[in-house]
């Protein structure tokens, strides 16, 4: 049997582990996206976003990472971030909005920032815009287009979601940042009433996202049960979300964080760090192939 390059689909959980940048990407599959025979209803909206898939993706900048996203984070969806601390979330939630910002064809929309950690730097967005090419007069006048919300529990996220809906300028990414932070206490009283709080988020969450037609992207931290990751907040917030994809991480890098942001590592920088993980790859293939047994054995038990 040979080496796979680090890249394997786990069975049961629908896990398929990408190599990138100083972490890993896993795109955690969703059960309503896989295929079936049941016909689904389609919104015009659906199919104008199948028609014109571009102009409805958000990208961050970087090549390798946008390529993962399938070119962009799509508009009218939710998409979540989630990975322990310190892997770049709110670095590549920077990146999402400094790209809004700068995209011609979006100079007249705003990005609303939902901090529920007091992770929210204008220092570090000014920096990325400016080191993209924008005088330090520009990059304020496009800073004015970000409003920032600072929210510190369940509570005040419905509050800020509820004033979303009379806003009345156009509106293309809405970051919320972190959602598990925000949420934690549902989660603790998941069963005397925080149940229906998550319910009343993830409505309002779904009814912005089409109504405003934009992105909702989140960011939320990793719990395991049984050594399988598995975004918090429990069940329900787990099948709310249309895409999630999971930073851990890692050896191998195509991409680096910068003063600009999220950026693609050159093709010799990437060259070197696949031979080095190959290489431990190689060395390690028996335990490697070892853990991913026992963790197909503890999927099946799920």
């Amino acid at each position: 049997m040979q080496p796979l390059g680090g890249i394997r689909r786990w069975r049961k959980g629908g896990l398929t582990p990408v190599r990138m940048g100083s972490f890993s990407f896993i795109r955690m599959d969703i059960g309503h996206h896989e295929c079936s025979s049941t016909y689904e209803q389609e919104s015009a909206f659906d199919l104008y976003l199948q028609l014109e898939p571009e102009r409805f993706r958000l990208k961050c900048g970087c090549e390798h990472v946008d390529r993962i996203f399938h070119q962009g984070i799509i508009q009218g969806e939710i998409t979540e971030l989630v990975g322990s601390t310190a892997v770049g979330k709110s670095q590549m939630c920077f990146s999402l909005t400094a790209s809004v910002l700068l995209a011609k064809n979006r100079r007249s929309s705003h990005v609303v920032y939902i901090d529920t950690n007091g992770s929210f730097r204008s220092t570090r967005l000014l920096q990325i815009l400016v080191d993209r090419g924008q005088s330090k007069e520009i990059a304020m006048e496009l800073l004015s287009r970000v409003l920032v919300k600072r929210v510190y529990d369940e509570d005040d996220l419905r509050r800020a979601l509820i004033a979303l809906q009379k806003f009345d300028k156009s509106i293309d990414l809405i970051v919320i940042d972190s959602i598990g932070f925000a949420l934690a206490q549902t989660a603790l009283t998941y069963f005397e009433g925080g149940k229906e709080m998550q319910e009343q988020i993830i409505v309002r969450l779904h009814r912005l996202s089409r109504q405003l037609g934009c992105a909702i992207v989140t960011t939320n931290h990793l719990i395991y049960r049984n050594n399988y990751p598995f975004p918090s907040l429990g069940y329900k917030w787990k099948d709310t979300v249309h895409s999630r994809f999971v930073m851990l991480d890692g050896d191998r890098a195509y991409y680096q964080i910068s003063d600009s942001g999220i950026v693609s590592l050159c093709d010799d920088e990437i060259t070197e760090q696949t031979q080095k993980t190959q290489k431990i790859i190689n060395e390690n293939w028996d335990t490697i192939m070892c853990s991913l047994s026992q963790i197909d054995e503890a999927n099946e038990e799920l």
